[in-house]
């Protein structure tokens, strides 16, 4: 398919959705996801790399700019509430997803853990859109609650780094860890596998 017939399809998509969420008053984010998932399955249109680039892009913007309506008054002011409030969520639903993963889909212990933590936290570019689009971003509300998905997503990002990452040979000779090595035995290594007995699950 020529690239400018391709660039014409998505542009013209994304203009159906803006005028979709606005018209039915929906989320803008919700309107392009549903018609992302349109072109994709039904146009079959195929994405290249400058609709990867593009996508990447807008991801790393509406991530920065969620991090800047951060208010660090609201934050220290209400660090508890955000705190409980993003934790919780992120517990409830990794635990959840982790038992359906395991239990009734079969899988093994480091898939249902890896599915777990991919699918517990939420995605900080999607509610700072909504919150955007409902005005909630410039009340405590809405700060709270873009503060408690950042920390989901903190949360999520250093259980991946514990039990998944493998240490680099930088790290490795930092720590004294042997190179190539597993979670567990980095967990061994480390003294942490009392602490953190979840990295020695395989």
């Amino acid at each position: 398919m020529n690239v400018w017939w391709t660039a014409f399809i998505w542009v013209a998509l994304a203009l159906a959705a803006s005028v979709v969420s606005i018209r039915l008053a929906l989320s803008v984010a919700l309107a392009e996801i549903l018609f992302g998932v349109l072109g994709g399955n039904l146009l079959h249109i195929q994405t290249n790399e400058w609709i990867n680039f593009l996508a990447g892009l807008g991801g790393v913007l509406l991530t920065f700019l969620a991090g800047a309506e951060t208010d660090w008054r609201v934050l220290c002011s209400e660090w508890r509430g955000a705190f409980a409030l993003g934790m919780l969520s992120f517990l409830a639903a990794l635990v959840a997803e982790v038992a359906v993963v395991r239990w009734i889909l079969r899988w093994a212990w480091s898939a249902s853990l890896l599915a777990g933590v991919a699918l517990a936290p939420t995605s900080i570019a999607i509610v700072y859109t909504v919150l955007v689009d409902t005005g909630m971003n410039h009340i405590p509300l809405g700060r709270r609650m873009l503060i408690a998905c950042f920390l989901s997503n903190l949360a999520a990002m250093v259980l991946l780094g514990l039990v998944f990452t493998k240490p680099s040979a930088w790290l490795a000779d930092i720590r004294g860890i042997p190179h190539c090595t597993s979670g567990c035995s980095v967990a061994r290594h480390l003294r942490l596998s009392r602490t953190c007995p979840v990295m020695c699950w395989w």
